[in-house]
This record gives C-alpha cells, sequence and structure tokens, in this order.
C-alpha cells in the first residue's frame, strides 16, 4: 500500500498489515518518516519493535538515530541523486539524451529496530 507522509495513513496502512497477518514480522519503509510513524502504530497495536516486528527505513536522516529504538536504515547519496537526476534533465532537454541506468553506492545502518546486532 502506498502511503505519504501523514501519520494517519501510515497508522491505518501498518494496522492493515497487521490485521492481515498477525505475525508479520518485518517492515520496510520508504524513508526514515515514514518508518518514524510505523514504530508509534506498531506500539499502539500492542508490539514490540524489535521483538515483534523489525522496522527499516530508508535515508538516514538525522534523527533516525534518536528515535525509540534508534532505526536501522539505508543510508543513501539523496543530494547526490538530485544533482545527477537534475543533470539528466539538462542532458535529456539538451540532446534528447539521458544515462538509462545510474547507480548510487548505499550502505545499510544497522541500529536497534530491526533486531541485528552489528558484527564487530
Amino acid at each position: 500500500q502506498c502511503v505519504g507522509y501523514d501519520g494517519a495513513e501510515v497508522a491505518t496502512a501498518v494496522a492493515t498489515l497487521l490485521a492481515l497477518d498477525p505475525l508479520i514480522d518485518a517492515i520496510f519503509c520508504w524513508d526514515d518518516d515514514v518508518a518514524r510513524y510505523a514504530l508509534q502504530a506498531i506500539a499502539q497495536h500492542g508490539k514490540i519493535v524489535p521483538d515483534n516486528v523489525a522496522v527499516v527505513g530508508f535515508d538516514d536522516g538525522i534523527l533516525a538515530q534518536y528515535l525509540t529504538p534508534p532505526l536501522t536504515t539505508v543510508r543513501a547519496p539523496i543530494e547526490e541523486a538530485g544533482q545527477i537526476a537534475a543533470q539528466q534533465l539538462i542532458d535529456l532537454i539538451r540532446d534528447n539524451h539521458a544515462d538509462p541506468l545510474t547507480l548510487l553506492p548505499v550502505e545499510l545502518v544497522i541500529r536497534q529496530s530491526c533486531g541485528c546486532q552489528k558484527q564487530q
């Protein structure tokens, strides 16, 4: 289900997931803001993150490490992606050509919300 940044929409989506499958054990959110709302909604349904449901976000926003529990997330070069997208658009306008695929490095930042332990 696709939801926006509205906490009520995320809460509804999480409630729907938990109703469809009470044994769901992980939720991957498209960004850390949605993950923050998911953490709250999971707690409201009496489940514990990560004991009952693991949560992972995407962005590694500044608040991710301060959530309860600290959010496991995927760190991505958001500014670089924006710069490349703008350049691709300029190239498309000028030359009617853009690269069909651009890959940027990402990094999994393991914190407590996934229930994993960092490898030392």
